[in-house]
């Protein structure tokens, strides 16, 4: 359990790197264009590292007791990623 938990938020901390491009473009994007749909995609790039963050701090708080819940609140993260994948 541990193992896994210490794999998967490596990859959400590496994976910090490429969301700051990802957060200067919809940054750029919503200061051009104004629209709902950028505003919604500022708004969940801009989220990410405070979803990793307090998703860690739960899924460790959970992993001894409750595995599977820690194992879903760790995979929370892992939604950004496949999001930003399909771009």
């Amino acid at each position: 359990m541990k193992l896994y938990l210490i794999a998967t938020q490596v990859v959400y901390y590496v994976a910090l790197l490429p969301w700051i491009f990802f957060w200067v473009m919809a940054f750029i994007m919503i200061m051009h264009a104004p629209t709902s749909q950028n505003t919604i995609l500022f708004t969940l790039t801009t989220l990410y590292p405070i979803a990793v963050i307090v998703c860690t701090i739960i899924a460790w708080y959970f992993h001894m007791n409750k595995r599977s819940v820690s194992i879903a609140i760790n995979f929370i993260p892992a939604i950004w990623l496949i999001y930003y994948y399909m771009l």
